[in-house]
């Protein structure tokens, strides 16, 4: 006769997720993390000499004076809607038909 060993038990482990099995949060932001690499360093360096050059700084005040100069002048981006003159409806039809009809068909219904 052959022996049957029981199988092993599946340990009994709540439903998580792999993120929260390793202690991380999820849905949370996180911070980033600073690269160490030197040609990150070296990067780094570079972004910011560029961004501290003379032509940068030039270039920065030149779009401060622009868009203070711009700020005061916008125009409205949609023009205020002008309440139409409605004229009498004399004919046998509802109003909103006869609006219907002559958006539709481009021709007035004042003579129906």
């Amino acid at each position: 006769m052959a022996k049957t060993t029981p199988a092993p038990e599946a340990k009994a482990e709540p439903n998580f997720s792999p993120l929260q099995r390793r202690g991380e949060t999820v849905g949370r932001a996180q911070k980033p993390q600073k690269d160490n690499r030197p040609e990150a360093a070296v990067q780094r360096k570079l972004h910011a000499a560029a961004n501290n050059s003379p032509r940068v700084k030039q270039l920065q005040a030149i779009q401060r004076m622009a868009n203070r100069a711009v700020a005061g002048k916008t125009a409205p981006i949609q023009k205020e809607a002008t309440a139409k003159a409605t004229l009498a409806n004399h004919t046998a039809l509802p109003d909103t038909l006869k609006s219907g009809i002559e958006n539709l068909s481009g021709h007035s219904m004042d003579d129906v």
